[in-house]
């Protein structure tokens, strides 16, 4: 792979490392499922002063878009790989995924791993924390499948948004603790935007070719 471009890691993440003798080797790192400790703001979490709880200045988004064009000339940045596989290894029942807050939702909602942004946010954190040590420069929000057309079949519309807020908020924080640990690289959060179960280009009924179950507008 040429410099300059983006690797998706692997579940076991696979990371480009340069030596001193300006050879390349590979490393492979096994990601674990790290041990949870909800007590405590996560070390990075942003405070409304704009610092981390380590005390680092964190740099705003212009600063960050100034850094990532030259990193993707002099490197291959590496991006985390699948959230959900990593959530699975906790063993999360319904009650996990409703939280206090939708305790008495009439919708069963275990697998909507979006929605552990608002009801199991240390999990999340502790699946970003997790690629981040393993090497990865780029985390993905927790929002593959947050939004209303895909929150539809949990009856969770109304919090799509929500979700999208706080997934970036956790991400954002989660690579602030990894710079502050590393002051001198760089972490960036992306957006993960996934399918929905809609189709605004084919029709459900066979019998009504120009039958949309959902539209653009």
């Amino acid at each position: 792979m040429a410099p300059g471009r983006i690797s998706r890691a692997p579940f076991h993440l696979a990371a480009r490392l340069s030596t001193e003798g300006g050879r390349t080797t590979d490393a492979h790192v096994s990601l674990r499922s790290p041990a949870i400790n909800s007590s405590q703001p996560p070390a990075g979490a942003l405070t409304p002063a704009g610092t981390t709880t380590s005390g680092v200045s964190a740099r705003t988004r212009e600063e960050r878009l100034l850094l990532l064009r030259p990193l993707l000339r002099e490197r291959i940045l590496v991006l985390d790989g699948a959230t959900g596989t990593l959530v699975q290894r906790y063993g999360l029942t319904e009650a996990d995924f409703r939280g206090e807050r939708f305790r008495d939702h009439p919708r069963d909602v275990r697998g909507n791993s979006d929605l552990l942004c608002l009801t199991r946010p240390d999990i999340v954190r502790a699946v970003h924390d997790a690629y981040l040590a393993a090497g990865a420069d780029i985390i993905s929000t927790d929002t593959f499948t947050a939004t209303r057309i895909a929150q539809a079949d949990y009856g969770l519309e109304s919090v799509a948004y929500e979700i999208n807020l706080e997934a970036a908020r956790i991400a954002r924080a989660a690579a602030e603790a990894a710079e502050a640990r590393e002051p001198g690289r760089p972490r960036f959060v992306v957006g993960s935007i996934g399918p929905t179960n809609k189709t605004a280009s084919i029709s459900p009924d066979v019998a009504d070719p120009a039958a949309r179950s959902i539209t653009f507008v």
